[in-house]
């Protein structure tokens, strides 16, 4: 499978935190015309980053969960910043929509 890297880039490079479904879905409307479905798209995110919410990773990832669905986004997707709680904080954002769109609690024992 091809690789394809895509830089996620902000206006305002003093954004240390990004929060908000709606700057999410404003992020992946920047960036969907570069998604390439039958690719792993690796978006790489600014290293300057300290934190990242749940809610934006969610608005970030509504379009290819419809689209896809939300168990299947590791197939065709990456995430990384060379922050590492950034990388990780969105990969646990992705899991936890998971389980609770799967009705799971995060105690359950899978």
């Amino acid at each position: 499978m091809n690789r394809k890297e895509i830089s996620i880039v902000f206006s305002d490079k003093s954004l240390a935190r990004i929060a908000g479904n709606p700057l999410g879905r404003e992020t992946w409307e920047k960036v969907k015309d570069q998604v390439d479905w039958s690719s792993m798209n690796v978006f790489i995110f600014p290293d300057y980053l300290t934190s990242i919410s749940s809610s934006f990773v969610q608005g970030f990832i509504l379009e290819i969960c419809e689209r896809i669905g939300i168990e299947n986004i590791y197939k065709n997707f990456a995430f990384h910043c060379d922050n590492p709680r950034v990388t990780k904080k969105i990969e646990d954002s992705i899991n936890l929509t998971y389980s609770a769109d799967r009705g799971i609690s995060k105690n359950a024992n899978i």
